[in-house]
């Protein structure tokens, strides 16, 4: 055999291979599309949303497992739900023949702690060391190979087994297994607030003695704070949780510096009680008091007046403010904060509490920022990462109001991706939705910081612009336009490389219609228009009325 046929031959099994590859990637995004469309997604995110607000357990576990089973078809489901120190079966779907007690687990501290961290679904062998070697066999004999838990922070409410498929191997299923995990969790984390709640306040009545004062050596008093476990935006939530520490423990002003998980580059200060306020406080580094202030305990602010530090500068500053004492109080991981206030409690007891509340307040502001990536997830278009209708439609409404409120003009702008169809009847539908991302990033670049941008639907894109006129959007329309026709967009897998165009359509709140689905309909139409005119153009509804007139 010479050289020239053996390099045929080797590059013969290179196509095939290739080949191959290409057939199941193409397979998978299909009935990675077919499952998408049997689940309805604005059901999704709404039953996320609800769920994280006000789910009850009952209802939140059965809707869990029913997407489990229709949508993610798992054959196999064993729900282990922990009471007291025991993980116990509270559910099953498609096992036969079992003892309930079989599945009974001893939740040590080592099995719980290998089990939370994440909600992602993970293997069964990750547990191996942690399980019993004949439980691992009970559970594989039912097929089972996958877990996730069902946990908030340090707290495992249970857990998980399943017989997965081949659609949990997709990093998109799998998020959205974690965010049905979350939610349950969010119910059961709910749950044992109220719990806690209802129990601080039946100690708290055993413990009234006399004319209805508390007994003197009781720490056992229902923090206010804990009615605000539904608050779910943790900006307003954290005023709110500053002025219930004023109330719990009877001080005359708070004030609170913090550092929130996103925003970490200046402190941010919420006082309640009085003025109080601080200058520069934007200036001041937190992580400069940790060095003087005792984990946990509350320091005098004039004790901080002599040490070497530009703390010794703040301290006084707050001093002068009216404030007494100082302790740290971080409201979010790896970020600090401090909490600053004058008279209340003066005794033994004073750190006790202070290490109550804190404990909940972080709990509070972790749960709603939980909430608020949830709802992030379900405001976002798994396709182009960009956000979806469902958070359009909201946002436009909003910004009609604004606009509204304060006189202002806004446009609205439809952009149609043209000849989608011809490109995926030549390259394929990957093709398609590849040159849909590329288009999608060129809107990104293109758009303004205040601007909103959104995936419509389909080959559709929408774009808010808050503060523009007729004009504005006009040459934006054609800026856009011209970019988009002068990209080259790469073809993955093939290599191949093609042009392509959009048409855009615009119309002006409140010169073309008063209201947000007036709007929607008037920029559309100018869309239509403009395809209509042989594509690659932009138009707005305001120069079609002109021009008929």
């Amino acid at each position: 055999m010479d050289n020239q046929t053996l390099m045929l031959g080797i590059l013969a099994i290179l196509v095939l291979v290739l080949t191959i590859l290409l057939i199941r990637r193409m397979r998978s995004e299909r009935h990675l599309s077919r499952v998408l469309n049997q689940m309805n997604p604005s059901d999704f995110s709404e039953f996320l949303r609800a769920n994280s607000v006000d789910g009850v357990i009952s209802t939140v576990a059965g809707r869990v497992s029913d997407f489990l089973k229709t949508v993610f078809g798992c054959e196999v489901i064993i729900f282990l739900r922990k009471k007291r120190r025991y993980l116990e079966l509270n559910y099953f779907h498609g096992i036969r023949k079992f003892d309930r007690r079989e599945f009974k687990l001893y939740a040590s501290k080592n099995l719980t702690d290998s089990m939370i961290g994440e909600f992602m679904p993970r293997s069964l062998d990750e547990l191996k060391d942690q399980l019993p070697e004949k439980y691992i066999s009970k559970l594989k004999s039912f097929g089972v190979n996958m877990f996730f838990p069902v946990y908030w922070r340090d707290n495992c409410y249970g857990v998980y087994f399943i017989k997965s498929t081949e659609k949990l191997n997709s990093e998109l299923f799998r998020i959205m297994i974690a965010s049905l995990a979350q939610s349950l969790s969010a119910a059961y984390h709910i749950k044992w607030h109220e719990w806690r709640l209802e129990q601080t306040k039946a100690e708290s009545d055993e413990n009234i003695v006399g004319k209805g004062r508390p007994h003197e050596k009781s720490t056992n008093r229902a923090p206010s704070m804990l009615k605000l476990v539904l608050h779910r935006d943790s900006e307003t939530l954290i005023g709110k949780l500053v002025g219930s520490i004023r109330t719990d423990l009877g001080m005359n002003r708070v004030a609170l510096l913090y550092k929130n998980g996103r925003d970490t580059a200046k402190p941010r200060f919420i006082c309640d009680g009085g003025n109080g306020k601080i200058r520069s406080v934007e200036e001041i580094d937190l992580s400069q008091w940790v060095q003087f202030l005792e984990n946990g305990r509350n320091t005098s602010l004039r004790s901080l007046l002599k040490v070497d530090s530009e703390v010794a500068k703040w301290a006084e500053s707050f001093i002068d403010q009216g404030y007494e004492f100082v302790c740290p109080f971080s409201l979010y991981p790896e970020q600090p904060g401090l909490l600053a206030w004058s008279g209340g409690e003066r005794n033994t007891h004073l750190n006790e509490r202070l290490q109550e509340l804190h404990s909940h307040a972080s709990d509070l502001v972790n749960n709603a920022e939980s909430y608020r990536r949830v709802e992030e997830l379900s405001y976002t278009d798994n396709l182009t990462t960009l956000a979806n209708q469902r958070y359009f439609s909201r946002r436009l409404e909003e910004e009609i109001q604004r606009a509204r409120r304060y006189k202002r003009k806004l446009t609205l702008v439809f952009a149609d991706l043209d000849e989608l169809k011809s490109i995926n009847d030549r390259y394929g539908h990957l093709a398609g939705d590849s040159v849909l991302r590329q288009v999608g990033r060129i809107l990104r670049k293109s758009i303004r910081s205040v601007d909103i941008l959104a995936r419509y639907g389909g080959d559709e894109f929408c774009i808010i612009m808050p503060e523009s006129d007729a004009q504005t959007c006009a040459q934006f329309m054609d800026r856009l336009c011209k970019r988009v026709a002068k990209s080259k967009f790469s073809i993955e897998d093939s290599g191949e490389v093609l042009g392509c165009t959009i048409s855009l359509g615009g119309a002006v709140f409140p010169d073309d219609a008063e209201g947000a689905r007036e709007l929607i309909k008037m920029a559309d139409s100018a869309l239509l228009q403009a395809k209509a005119d042989g594509r690659n153009r932009a138009l707005l509804i305001g120069s079609m009325e002109k021009a008929v007139e």
